[in-house]
């Protein structure tokens, strides 16, 4: 067991597969365009136009102000071409993409390139690429397998959605003056089947409103009763779980679910507007045929139940999922919600709660009308017999951290937040007791420690275990397994 309050430890590359967030290869450029190199730049132009028509409408009618060109990016295909745009200089590696001895440009802003295969990112997007932050949008090569409605690449407006909520985290960073994009999110939560149910309650409850497409006065009333049922689940799970808990959750959905809001929009826009692709059929194949899903296809809003994957109650991207249909329900309302939520004053759930003049005193017999509907009781059940399960299931998860003859560190941190602390809230597992695995990488550094670790090629949980109180930032313990030829120092 090693204390961190002593010195200064540093976990480099070869111990557990870090690679730095956006880093480059050293790579030279090719002499000459290939094939592969100038279909790229193609999709990237094709591309560019296509946020530039979205971002019109999007200024003009969700978020006054914010154009997601404003900010660098990174457009790239694993193992295949990259190009970056909105960089002052050539990022290093990078230079001017050219033709017929002239700068190719995007809304004046020089397009530049580096070799085939030099990028590889390992982390979420944005990301700081010389010191600015950066949009990174990943061109998937074709699957197999269907994609939504069709086969082939991911449609074309989900990578656009995914583009325009990666720039509008950097937008809120700048409005909210703070120093990153991202949040931190819970590592404790309460383990209790009713908290479990009643997260499933509330997402039955969520659902029931979005659903209504078409308002009018022969519904309307039925939707303001779903809504202040919303409210009243959302204020009795807040309960439940305590202030700690709750203020997290406030958090994430003044972040990552206005994040995920504006994605959503993307596909509203091109739907509201008919808006097709810049290029069809002749350069990007995302492009041929739009899906133009509703909101609910990005938000996931499906069965089974959350908790038969996992605890609801724990994971950001499900808190994030919530807050998005929250903003789809304040749409509804008509109210001119956007400019206090922007400033992150006032919780989703609260403007709704204004909006609908709902009281505590009216809470308790909502909660108990919904319970009837949504079959409460049935829930619970299944709910402690899920956690049964999930418990159950952990034991092989925390036996890969236990020492068994592979190298193996445990750090000890003083009592208190770490200074930075980054994980992939899709992947991070939830092991109980505040104990965390990191397969999908973790950053931590504080005060004599230094942890960045990419989570490629780790395995199911990775290389990593931390323990934390109600935040992820408050790290007790850290548990790394070493492979056995470990460079270490």
């Amino acid at each position: 067991m090693v204390s961190a309050s002593g010195r200064r430890l540093v976990f480099v590359a070869g111990l557990i597969g870090s690679i730095l967030t956006g880093g480059l290869r050293a790579a030279e450029l090719r002499a000459a365009d290939t094939n592969d190199d100038a279909l790229g730049r193609s999709i990237t132009l094709a591309r560019l136009d296509e946020i530039a028509a979205i971002a019109v409408v999007m200024a003009e009618h969700t978020w006054p102000g914010f154009d997601p060109l404003t900010y660098p990016a990174l457009f790239y295909q694993p193992d295949g071409w990259v190009f970056a745009i909105g960089f002052p200089e050539p990022p290093h590696g990078f230079t001017v993409v050219t033709q017929d001895g002239e700068a190719t440009r995007h809304r004046e802003r020089p397009l530049y390139r580096a070799a085939p295969g030099a990028f590889q990112h390992q982390g979420r997007s944005p990301a700081l690429i010389q010191g600015r932050w950066t949009v990174i949008s990943k061109f998937d090569p074709p699957e197999t397998l269907p994609t939504g409605a069709r086969m082939g690449r991911v449609a074309g407006e989900e990578a656009l959605g995914r583009f325009f909520g990666d720039a509008f985290a950097i937008f809120l960073m700048e409005q909210r003056k703070t120093s990153t994009p991202f949040v931190t999110g819970a590592a404790a939560y309460p383990e209790s089947a009713e908290l479990m149910a009643l997260t499933t309650l509330e997402q039955r409850a969520l659902t029931t409103p979005l659903q209504m497409a078409n308002l009018s006065e022969r519904n309307i009333e039925e939707f303001h009763r779903y809504v202040r049922t919303v409210v009243a689940i959302r204020h009795a799970r807040w309960k439940l779980m305590g202030e700690q808990l709750a203020a997290i959750e406030k958090e994430i959905e003044l972040n990552e679910g206005l994040r995920l809001f504006t994605s959503t929009m993307v596909h509203r826009h091109a739907l509201n507007r008919m808006l097709v692709s810049t290029d069809p059929g002749k350069t990007d194949g995302t492009f041929v045929s739009w899906v133009n899903g509703p909101a609910m296809r990005m938000l996931g809003m499906g069965y089974p139940m959350f908790f038969t994957l996992d605890n609801p109650a724990v994971t950001l991207p499900q808190v994030a999922v919530r807050a998005a249909v929250l903003g789809a329900l304040l749409d509804k309302t008509a109210v001119p919600w956007r400019p206090t939520a922007l400033a992150g004053e006032f919780a989703l759930i609260d403007l709704l709660a204004q909006t609908e003049k709902v009281t505590p005193q009216d809470e308790p017999a909502l909660v108990d009308a919904a319970k009837q509907a949504y079959n409460y009781e049935p829930l619970l059940k299944l709910a402690r017999a899920d956690l049964e399960r999930l418990k159950a299931g952990r034991e092989a998860s925390l036996r890969h951290f236990l020492p068994n003859g592979q190298g193996h560190i445990e750090i000890v941190l003083p009592a208190g937040d770490v200074a930075t602390y980054a994980d992939d809230p899709w992947s991070t597992g939830h092991l109980g007791a505040g104990r965390l695995s990191h397969p999908g990488g973790l950053t931590l550094k504080t005060a004599g420690l230094e942890v960045e670790a990419s989570g490629a090629g780790q395995g199911a949980e990775g290389s990593v275990l931390t323990e934390a109180g109600v935040s992820r930032r408050q790290v007790k313990r850290v548990q790394i397994v070493l492979p056995p030829d470990a460079p270490f120092k």
